[in-house]
């Protein structure tokens, strides 16, 4: 399983290490052709409209949305 986290504000690195340290391969999120081959993606907090700024700016709000599509089980 490979757990992505979404990069493109705070606390990144406490939530991949989380995952490394349960054994779990991380990658970090950044542009759309990260998110390819994932089993989940962690989205770390932030203030909402700053990061759906940042989504839009770098791709990702198209291909998060279709990820979700393709994942009827996923909240």
């Amino acid at each position: 399983m490979t757990i992505g986290v979404l990069a493109l504000q705070g606390d990144v690195r406490e939530h991949a290490n989380a995952f490394a340290d349960c054994g779990e391969p991380v990658r970090e999120v950044r542009r759309p052709a990260d998110l390819d081959g994932l089993d989940g993606l962690v989205m770390p907090g932030g203030e909402s409209t700053t990061l759906s700024l940042l989504l839009g700016s770098a791709g990702l709000t198209g291909p998060l949305d279709d990820a979700h599509l393709e994942c009827p089980d996923m909240p």
